[in-house]
């Protein structure tokens, strides 16, 4: 299994296919939205994998030097901030809160499998001009399990730069993020990108995985035809709800507060999709405005989760 998750890295490693699947969709920055799909990736193929809260600091080649020929750290933070004013010593740390907004979850976020770490945002700490370049992506293999209970910090040398990496165990933040928690049908589209890719390379995947990353490609195409046909047509998203209420035969159901513009914005984020009566309304009004095309993919079969419709039954 250790061999076949390796194997799996390297495919993804090679010519960069992973990360420009990833920064397509997502941010340098975004950990968890990376980690969450390689997460359904190494699963989807029958590799366990999960998830782990880490911190981690990037020490520059200039900065090793200092430290081997001072035989020592920095003291103070004044004796930190004087070491990196010397042009190539530099520090970058991922995880510890700093420069976060309010809203963003303020650690670092990595994937295990077996005794590998994987990073898929190391490279987030580059900095070209200090001297740090990152892979797109790292694997520390044969990691000790006293690191992964939190014991000892794991060190690496990467590029003539110093890695430090600590493991939270106990902090499982992350699962509050919608980034982790949502599974989200972006991640999903992804996920299942990667999944075809390596099963083009003749890694086999698990079929029930297979079948559930369908079904969130589905629901992605489904979110984005909503939202290509208000945007098409020209109608915000409670003009959108008016115009189903009457091709349904409904009287308009008014107010801010009712399930107007709300759950149109609910099927656009793929947090709901619309039942079947909505899903032949909204073909409906694509084909009336001359949209054969999202017509069609409203007429599909509906996604499926864990073998039920997954639909908003307003």
């Amino acid at each position: 299994m250790a061999d076949l998750a390796s194997q799996v890295f390297d495919l993804l490693s090679e010519r960069g296919v992973a990360k420009a699947a990833l920064r397509r969709r997502f941010r340098e920055d975004s950990c968890i939205n990376s980690t969450r799909v390689l997460f359904d990736v190494y699963r989807a193929v029958g590799i366990p994998a999960e998830a782990v809260s880490v911190r981690t600091r990037i020490y520059s080649p200039g900065f090793v030097e200092r430290v081997h020929r001072e035989g020592r750290m920095p003291k103070t933070p004044e004796e930190l901030q004087s070491w990196t004013s010397e042009p190539g010593v530099w520090s970058v740390g991922i995880g510890y809160g700093i420069g976060h907004g309010k809203n963003k979850w303020p650690g670092h976020l990595v994937l295990r499998s077996g005794s590998h770490l994987i990073d898929a945002t190391i490279d987030q700490a580059n900095r070209p001009q200090h001297g740090i370049v990152m892979p797109a992506m790292l694997l520390l293999a044969q990691v000790p399990e006293a690191f992964w209970r939190g014991e000892e910090p794991l060190a690496a040398e990467i590029n003539d730069c110093h890695i430090l990496y600590e493991a939270r165990p106990n902090d499982n933040s992350y699962l509050g993020s919608p980034a982790w928690s949502g599974r989200s049908h972006i991640e999903g589209a992804v996920a299942a990108e990667l999944v075809r890719y390596l099963e083009s390379k003749g890694v086999e995947s698990i079929p029930a995985a297979r079948q559930r990353i369908a079904a969130q490609v589905r629901q992605q195409a489904m979110s984005e035809a909503v939202r290509a046909l208000r945007q098409r047509i020209g109608w915000t998203q409670e003009e959108l709800s008016a115009a189903l209420d009457k091709s349904l035969g409904r009287k308009g159901s008014g107010g801010p507060v009712s399930w107007q513009g709300t759950m149109i914005s609910k099927w656009e984020h793929g947090i709901d999709g619309p039942s079947p009566s909505h899903r032949m309304a909204l073909a409906k009004i694509a084909a009336k405005h001359g949209h054969a095309d999202l017509a069609s993919i409203f007429r599909a079969p509906i996604a499926r989760r864990n073998g039920q419709p997954h639909e908003s039954s307003v």
